[in-house]
């Protein structure tokens, strides 16, 4: 029974509301950390113990653990997070621009950066983001793009009555020319679509008539 308006409302609500749940969660799952309260049943590490509790993957459960103990110490990151200005990506994709060569910039500049997550989109942000840290560590910048073409992976196998199911991994670059180059075949392939359309029924057609 609510109004356009009104959904959009409760959608921007609940971001506020998940927001304040995750960083309450982190705010305990710090102190549950620090205590080694998961060494009472035995576990080596806390990623194991709430993995297994929690039925979830290993990655999920330490980058759980990673966010909770910068939430900790970082007062401002949990204020963001808690208030709902900042969610789990912004605080990964911070967390990726600290390294021991950036930790004592990092932590001068992190207001400024958390600014950026606040009022900026999301792609704005890692853009400022990514010239910071290239400003700050242009060596590690450079290494980091080496083990990014490193990691290109394309795998393609056919399934089921010949389906075919891929995987494709690329780096920044080549990630875009291969974007730039489907979206031209795409486009191509339209404007004949449209063209046949428009020949076959003596006019501007519409996208569902293609």
């Amino acid at each position: 029974g609510l109004s356009d308006g009104e959904l959009s409302e409760q959608v921007l609500e609940y971001q506020k509301l998940r927001g304040a749940l995750e960083a309450a969660e982190a705010r305990v799952l710090s102190a549950w950390d620090r205590r080694r309260v998961w060494r009472a049943d035995g576990a080596r590490v806390p990623g194991a113990w709430l993995a297994a509790r929690q039925r979830i993957p290993m990655d999920e459960a330490r980058r759980r653990l990673r966010h909770a103990r910068a939430a900790f110490e970082h007062p401002a990151i949990h204020q963001a997070w808690a208030k709902g200005d900042i969610d789990r990506t912004h605080i990964r994709t911070l967390l990726g621009a600290r390294s021991s060569r950036t930790r004592r910039a990092w932590e001068r500049d992190l207001g400024q950066m958390l600014g950026w997550a606040r009022k900026r989109s999301f792609v704005e942000f890692k853009r400022r983001l990514d010239v910071w840290e290239l400003r700050h560590d242009p060596d590690g910048a450079e290494q980091s793009a080496a083990e990014q073409r490193a990691a290109r992976e394309v795998h393609l196998a056919q399934s089921y009555e010949g389906m075919w199911f891929g995987k494709i991994t690329l780096d920044p670059i080549s990630g875009e020319i291969v974007h730039t180059t489907l979206a031209a075949i795409e486009r191509e392939l339209f404007d004949h679509d449209w063209a046949k359309a428009k020949e076959r029924l003596g006019r501007e057609p519409t996208a569902l008539e293609l």
